[in-house]
């Protein structure tokens, strides 16, 4: 559908300009128009599994839903929701593919060509893991490179460096594959979680993480943290019926927690307001100890992909919701997210 494809790309920072994927796509929306006509709706038995397995796409396919109905004034289900989800899924995985290699610097001696040879054997086996970007044969060159993930040695190094490093053969053996496999998780797990951390602390200020009890309901916490959010500059009155025409779509609540938030993202600054309730608060029938709101600024859509995935990936499981509920200071809530990532 013209349009649809930009306002996901607009909103969530999301390329779905791929020729392949925009047929299918057109097709099912094709097919899901002449299904309204004749007031028919897929049921889709595994909605609620993709709603809570795959929050983030979910939540792009709402939006393309809103687009749709925008342009040709049908309302589409949670089931339908769910189909054009399984659409947006591979293309948009495909793209998050490109971005998680690790850079490394390969230092090693340079007679008989070694250099290039281990480089190219590297290339062989972890081509989708792991960027060579310099090859140094002089360990003082070390200092003249600046932001690498992972130090690649062929020989045991003079003094420890705080970038993480591993020692391989000069023929690269199969139990140094195996090492270096696990130094590159490794490496990317740490990476993750200290990128991770670094975005909490950005978008969450102290005063946007509350432990408080008498928020019963859904309306009545939507009202109370969107008036904080207003009182700290990050978004206007008019965000409330942003958030809740976002709800009457579908609503936010995945499990005992909820991210209420804006299809648009129209805030003066990003950010995200928690509040943490001992006590259930009635989320549209659905009993919910943890709400966070967020609002994305324009500029800054792309922290979107960052953080929305991580945080419901963390929170779909219940044993950590209840570590996240149980926090009693933001510096409490930022460990214990980042330990659990």
């Amino acid at each position: 559908m013209p349009g649809s494809g930009q306002a996901a790309d607009s909103g969530y920072y999301i390329d779905l300009s791929e020729q392949e994927f925009l047929i299918r796509f057109a097709l099912h929306i094709r097919n899901l128009l002449v299904r309204s006509k004749n007031n028919y709706f897929s049921k889709n038995p595994l909605a609620q599994g993709i709603k809570t397995s795959c929050p983030m796409i979910y939540d792009v396919s709402v939006s393309l839903a809103g687009t749709i109905k925008e342009k040709t004034g049908v309302s589409i289900n949670d089931d339908e929701i769910a189909y054009i989800a399984f659409h947006l899924g591979s293309t948009i995985e495909a793209q998050k593919s490109l971005t998680t290699k690790i850079t490394a610097i390969l230092y090693c001696p340079s007679y008989y060509d070694m250099n290039l040879r281990i480089t190219d054997t590297l290339n062989q086996h972890f081509y989708n893991e792991l960027l060579v970007t310099n090859i140094l044969t002089d360990e003082s060159d070390f200092t003249k490179v600046k932001g690498t993930d992972l130090i690649i040695s062929t020989m045991p190094l003079s003094k420890i460096y705080t970038t993480p490093s591993i020692q391989i053969h000069p023929f690269l053996t199969d139990k140094d594959r195996i090492n270096l496999k696990e130094k590159i998780d490794e490496v990317r797990k740490q990476k993750k979680k200290k990128e991770f951390e670094t975005y909490l602390r950005e978008l969450i200020i102290p005063e946007f993480f509350e432990k408080k009890n008498t928020l019963k309901n859904q309306n009545t916490c939507i009202s109370y943290m969107v008036n904080k959010m207003v009182h700290h500059g990050y978004v206007n009155p008019s965000f409330k019926n942003d958030i809740l025409e976002r709800e009457k779509m579908s609503t936010t609540a995945y499990g005992s927690f909820a991210i209420p938030h804006a299809m648009k993202m129209h805030a003066h600054k990003t950010g995200i307001n928690i509040i943490a309730s001992d006590e259930e608060i009635n989320w549209n029938g659905k009993a919910v100890h943890l709400v966070l709101m967020m609002c994305f600024n324009i500029n800054e859509r792309y922290i979107f992909n960052e953080i929305f995935d991580p945080i419901t990936m963390i929170l779909s499981e219940n044993e950590n919701v209840k570590k996240i509920i149980a926090c009693s200071t933001y510096e409490e809530f930022i460990s214990n997210m980042v330990e659990l990532l």
